[in-house]
């Protein structure tokens, strides 16, 4: 389940054509000016702040959408899937303040679920019970248990 961050915009740069024939070293690495040219998304994110789009509450943005799904030349195939890998970024990094936490009955699910020992709807399952069981009542396991059934829903 776990990989590594490598683009702004969720483009797997591990296994882009491009990373030795142009030297690339994508977009992180190049504070938003890889092989091509100053890339607006990347320089977006950098700005807010952000490692990856997945981290912006306006995922996906009408510029990542236009860059992912409509792009015919520069587009992915199939659409969206970096909008997707962003995504998955953002609940890898939910699930591990949640595995490093200390809401035990979490923790544990959770790393199960980032080591691929476990389905999303284990987690959800999981999730669910510990917010009704264990009576969290803070703001940040709220925000952090949304925003992970969010992106397991999907």
């Amino acid at each position: 389940m776990m990989t590594s961050i490598t683009s702004r915009c969720g483009l797997r740069c591990d296994v882009c054509s491009f990373r030795e024939s142009c030297n690339c070293g994508g977009c992180i690495a190049t504070a938003g000016v890889p092989f091509h040219g100053e890339c607006t998304v990347a320089k977006c994110c950098q700005s807010r702040g952000y490692l990856h789009c997945g981290e912006c509450p306006e995922l996906p943005c009408r510029q990542l959408y236009a860059y992912s799904c409509e792009d015919k030349e520069h587009g992915d195939n199939p659409p969206g899937a970096r909008i997707e890998q962003c995504r998955r970024w953002a609940l890898q990094g939910i699930l591990r303040k949640f595995a490093q936490s200390d809401w035990k009955s979490i923790a544990a699910p959770a790393q199960a679920y980032l080591d691929g020992q476990s389905s999303p709807e284990t987690l959800i399952k999981a999730l669910s019970q510990a917010d009704h069981e264990d009576g969290f009542c803070s703001s940040e396991f709220d925000v952090l248990y949304r925003k992970a059934l969010g992106f397991l829903k999907k």
